[in-house]
């Protein structure tokens, strides 16, 4: 009797621990789970913060990097337009002074004197081509030895005769045209036409 008692006691006692560990294990189950879900929360919401700041960064990198690129495009928009200014004028103070020479020399026929001071300047600087025509167009000197004899208007321009004042202005996209008028104590004797190659599209610079 007394061992079954004790039984009894034995089996109610493992009941009680059993059913005091069911609920500590399955609150310990839901605690790593919520654990786990928490971590795993946290690292998508870490994940989506850090794509967002690298979205985010490379949107700020792309819009500086197309302001930058408008800010240098206009940059050498601006100095090319300056460039091109200064070659105007240093192609017109070459230009004026030569045709007072060759005001000069025309009335006395001293078109071998001409001729040389055209060839000089070829030397020294990079036009193309200089050429004196007269008021009936005809080239009467020209460091292109071809061009002398025919008409101005086979190779540039026939308005360019009718100018009296020095004018720079584009012939193409490669080269610049100066004309200057001979004008001689009453009339006017001629033009004198200088062409200057730009070195590039992008950079039109004269040579110092």
């Amino acid at each position: 009797m007394d061992s079954q008692t004790e039984e009894t006691k034995n089996e109610i006692a493992k009941s009680s621990n059993e059913s005091l560990e069911a609920p500590q294990e399955s609150r310990h189950k839901w605690s790593a789970l919520f654990l786990s879900n928490w971590r795993l929360k946290g690292a998508l919401i870490l994940m989506l913060l850090i794509a967002g700041m690298y979205g985010w960064k490379n949107l700020a990198v792309k819009k500086v990097e197309k302001e930058t690129e408008k800010q240098a495009a206009k940059l050498t928009e601006t100095t090319g337009q300056i460039l091109m200014e200064k070659n105007r004028a240093l192609l017109r103070m070459t230009a004026i002074p030569l045709s007072w020479v060759v005001r000069m020399e025309m009335p006395k026929g001293n078109y071998d004197n001409i001729d040389q001071y055209f060839k000089q300047i070829i030397k020294e600087d990079r036009f193309k081509v200089i050429l004196l025509a007269g008021t009936d167009g005809k080239i009467m000197v020209a460091t292109d030895r071809r061009m002398e004899g025919a008409d101005l208007s086979q190779y540039y321009p026939a308005s360019l005769l009718e100018q009296y004042e020095t004018t720079v202005s584009e012939l193409n996209s490669e080269e610049l045209i100066v004309a200057a008028p001979v004008i001689g104590l009453t009339s006017k004797l001629g033009v004198l036409v200088m062409v200057y190659p730009m070195e590039n599209a992008d950079q039109k610079r004269i040579k110092p």
